[in-house]
């Protein structure tokens, strides 16, 4: 029996008749159980205590789960059934190693709807071999299945209510249900799911994103004509609808750090040290992000209010999502969703010294985007059925972290679905995340990591993209309504161009640049260009030439070359099992072992103690997750971490999880694309992981740490 760190779990290998006293001792609510055990009986006297349970092994007899009346968490491999579940009232979350028993779902709703979390599934890696054993699942919305390889998608028609679909690497060998798919999807299946064996590598790195909502705006926009398309003035009688949406998340306490991008402006400029610095501070490089976010919406309100004039009736909403989501207003407007302007301007919070002041700066949690999308869908829904004859709703989304797991395409889709007699909702990015140091509209094909922006984002309205360009901004290919890279001073004109519609003048009085946008010079935006994916959907990464023997130098350089611009672990893992696909077997193998050689040389306490501290908790497991991710930023971050502890941190903000789970297995799943072969776990050579240093216990961190330690406390 152990303890982890935090005391909350007890790990047991095999059945013990002390449990229940164990998890009183340590002040514990959950239990890892492994090794071999028969039944769960011996769990029964815990059942007070017992919230979390995770079985790491095959247990033949899972009737004594019934009798653990108040588990919320539960994580099975292979379950011979499910019955037992059904009596789990208090159950929250449940998660499979391996393929339940799906056909038992029809006997068992309770269990049913935990497992669809809200009419949503997602399916990973089980081996069917169609979609038949989801038919009981008839009020399934979203579905969304990774890394399948089935005989057909037979099945999927059964899903009645079934609004989304999502497929990532998945590959079926006989699609079915075609007309199904294009009267939901409004897509032919062949083009979705190639037919033949050899297209499947093809598809190994492929997102498609069907959805319903995206199929109604599209017909929408079709068919409004020409001259009535985003062209009713805001009037009294016909008001405007704004909404913004505000990301509150953990990542916003990161520093806006605007000094490279005022440092590279200055050498057009001629600008001393002294008076770049002065002009750093000017353009609010102290300030957070939370605070630039919202110094730009106090200013934006009374502004807007002044563009409208008396003649127009418009209503604003403010939309946050953190720790919470819902409407950010407080004071008298507290709890509304939509606010006439003028009632807003009457009611601030309080008066700073810059002004009225509507918000405060907040940033804590995750981000929770999704929900912050479907709960804006649902206001300007709502809006557009009492409004049919005014200007489509503007939905801008200030946004500065990574969503939280979910399909953000559904949920921004079902904004974009709402719709007046003038077309459908305009939904604006604003992001916050740095990229190429310059703040810019950009085609699609330049702004790897953040495409879902491009994506979702609506084209801009005539008025719309002559605000943009009258302010100077740089216009990169073929733009929508989405901004990379984001100043302080970015996110007030971008507010105020956003809503430039009929109704409410727009004027450069209204534009400040604290520096001229930079535009990029043509080497720099040939470095950046990608060809676009088959099919429209991402981009395609050309692996680098490289060629063995294998070693640490080529190690390194595989890592890198790949790690530049991609937007999650996932498509990096995709990108390094690509490259690797160039290399012989003993390069892979090779490979595998110095991976292996820098998570042993980063197996140590300390390291573990700063983990810890940044991602606010951190068990073996996700210490071992965060090593690997260590190891993916890169050489000299990786060095210099090995050097100063303090330094592995230097690239997490508040919220972040900073952990590469799949890293361990790009080798193997180049070797098994590569070869077919089995025994890549036979060949593998094992390198001894000793975890080094001094032990420590959580009250020692402040000590060890401080400056970390305050930063993420």
């Amino acid at each position: 029996m152990t303890a982890s760190g935090d005391l909350s779990l007890i790990k047991f290998s095999g059945p013990r008749t002390d449990v229940a006293a164990q998890l009183q001792k340590h002040g514990a609510d959950t239990i890892l159980l492994s090794g071999p055990i028969e039944n769960l009986a011996f769990l029964r006297p815990a059942a007070p205590i017992l919230t979390q349970l995770f079985l790491h092994s095959e247990c033949a007899d899972l009737s004594a789960l019934a009798d653990l009346s108040n588990l919320e968490v539960l994580s099975l491999i292979r379950p011979a059934t499910l019955e037992p579940l059904g009596h789990l009232k208090k159950l929250k979350r449940l998660s499979f190693n391996g393929l339940p028993p799906w056909h038992q779902l029809a006997t068992c709703r309770s269990l049913r709807e935990l497992l669809v979390g809200g009419n949503s599934a997602s399916i990973d890696g089980m081996p069917l071999s169609d979609l038949t054993p989801l038919r009981e699942l008839e009020h399934l919305e979203y579905l969304r299945l990774v890394q399948l390889r089935l005989e057909s998608l037979a099945g999927i028609e059964a899903l009645r209510s079934l609004r989304s679909l999502v497929l990532i690497s998945t590959y079926a060998k006989a699609p079915a249900a075609e007309a199904h798919f294009s009267r939901r999807f409004g897509f032919d299946v062949n083009t979705i799911v190639p037919h033949r064996p050899a297209d499947e590598r093809r598809l190994e790195y492929a997102r498609w994103y069907l959805h319903a909502d995206q199929v109604e705006a599209e017909r929408v926009l079709q068919a409004v004509p020409a001259n009535r398309l985003y062209a009713s003035d805001v009037k009294r009688e016909r008001p405007g609808c704004v909404l913004l949406l505000l990301d509150r998340s953990g990542s916003m306490r990161g520093k806006c750090g605007e000094d490279h991008r005022a440092r590279r402006k200055a050498e057009a400029t001629g600008l001393t040290d002294a008076q770049l610095d002065e002009l750093e501070r000017s353009l609010g490089s102290e300030l957070t992000r939370s605070q630039a976010v919202a110094r730009a919406v106090n200013r934006f309100l009374p502004a807007l209010a002044r563009r409208r004039g008396d003649h127009a009736l418009l209503e604003v909403g403010l939309i946050e999502y953190g720790e919470r989501v819902g409407s950010a207003w407080g004071g008298a407007l507290a709890g509304r969703a939509l606010v006439p302007l003028e009632e807003v301007i009457a009611n601030p919070l309080s008066t700073g010294a810059e002004g009225p002041v509507w918000i405060d700066a907040k940033a804590a949690g995750r981000t929770p985007l999704g929900d912050a999308l479907r709960l804006a869908a649902n206001v300007v829904g709502t809006w557009c059925l009492a409004h049919p004859d005014s200007f489509p709703p503007v939905v801008i989304n200030l946004y500065g972290g990574s969503p939280d797991p979910g399909d953000v395409y559904r949920d921004a889709w079902s904004v974009r679905s709402q719709a007046t007699s003038h077309g459908p909702a305009l939904l604006f990015w604003i992001a916050r995340q740095w990229n190429y140091s310059y703040g810019m509209f950009a085609a699609e094909e330049l702004i790897t990591g953040l495409e879902h922006h491009f994506r979702l984002a609506s084209p801009m309205p005539p008025n719309v993209e002559d605000a943009a360009r009258r302010a100077g901004y740089p216009f990169l290919g073929t733009v929508r309504g989405s901004f990379c890279d984001a100043s302080p001073d970015d996110l007030l004109n971008l507010l105020h161009i956003f809503t430039a519609i009929p109704g409410i003048p727009w004027s450069d009085q209204f534009v400040h640049h604290g520096l001229p946008p930079l535009i990029p010079t043509k080497q720099e935006l040939a470095s950046w260009k990608f060809e676009p994916r088959a099919g429209g959907v991402g981009s395609d990464f050309t692996p680098p030439r490289l060629s063995g023997p294998m070693t640490s130098d080529l190690f390194w350089r595989i890592i890198e070359k790949t790690r530049k611009e991609v937007s999650d672990s996932d498509e990096h893992a995709d990108r390094i099992v690509d490259t690797l696909g160039q290399f012989g077997e003993t390069d892979l193998i090779a490979f595998d072992r110095l991976l292996s050689e820098r998570l042993a040389e980063s197996h140590r306490y300390d390291l573990w103690a700063v983990a810890f501290i940044a991602l606010r908790g951190c068990s073996d497991d996700a210490f071992d997750y965060f090593q690997c991710w260590l190891v993916c930023q890169g050489r000299r971050y990786f060095e210099s971490a090995l050097g100063t502890p303090e330094k592995a941190a230097r690239r997490i903000a508040p919220g972040d999880e900073a952990q590469f789970e799949r890293l361990r297995s790009v080798a193997s799943e180049a070797y098994e694309a590569k070869t077919d072969k089995q025994d890549f776990e036979a060949r593998r050579q094992h390198v001894p992981r000793p975890l080094k240093g001094i032990a420590w216990d959580e009250d020692d961190l402040p000590k060890m740490f401080p400056k970390l330690y305050r930063r993420h406390a």
